[in-house]
């Protein structure tokens, strides 16, 4: 099996599953999702292509396990919100 550009495809399925998947496990849903992407390293564009948002460029927090700069992507998880985040 083929699919091309096939890390667009797994995050924009992901993002579709994420918040169904999470209710059944745990009783509630997610309603959003970030990534933190690496720019020394990466772009984010599998990211952009996927229809995430680009939410900072920023220095990661003492959280993260990296010193360097990067991006975060954002991508609402309910139907309902994305159409909300979509139209602000």
């Amino acid at each position: 099996m083929k699919v091309p550009h096939l890390a667009s495809h797994i995050l924009g399925r992901m993002a579709a599953r994420l918040s169904r998947d999470w209710e059944q496990m745990y009783g509630h849903p997610v309603y959003f999702a970030e990534s933190f992407v690496d720019t020394e390293r990466f772009r984010g564009t599998c990211y952009r292509a996927a229809n995430w948002v680009l939410l900072t460029l920023a220095r990661p927090s003492e959280i993260l396990c990296c010193n360097s700069d990067g991006r975060t992507f954002g991508m609402p998880c309910l139907g309902r919100i994305i159409t909300q985040f979509r139209n602000f």
